[in-house]
């Protein structure tokens, strides 16, 4: 009985690993890998550009004034050639003497 029911599960391992390895091989005949972005994409990447160019509008602002999250607008910079400036804090050190 145990060698019964070790078979069927040995079965069902290798058809769950045939049926993924097919999904997965599905997915990269049809992804849009290397296509770049769709066209909505680009006339916001465009429109997040000219935004960028003023020198007054943060990051977050863009962002919110095109209703995308900062995680998607940081892509469409670097598509457009954006050099983005981060903020970051200067640490002080304090001085132990």
């Amino acid at each position: 009985m145990r060698r019964a029911v070790a078979s069927l599960a040995e079965f069902e391992r290798k058809l769950i690993r045939e049926r993924t390895h097919a999904g997965l091989a599905a997915t990269r005949v049809l992804s849009r890998v290397g296509e770049g972005l769709s066209e909505e994409a680009e006339r916001t990447a465009t429109v997040a550009e000219t935004f960028c160019q003023g020198a007054a509008t943060g990051v977050n602002e863009i962002a919110q004034g095109l209703r995308i999250c900062k995680v998607t607008l940081y892509p469409y910079l670097r598509h457009r050639g954006v050099v983005i400036h981060s903020h970051r804090k200067t640490t002080v050190v304090k001085s132990t003497t």
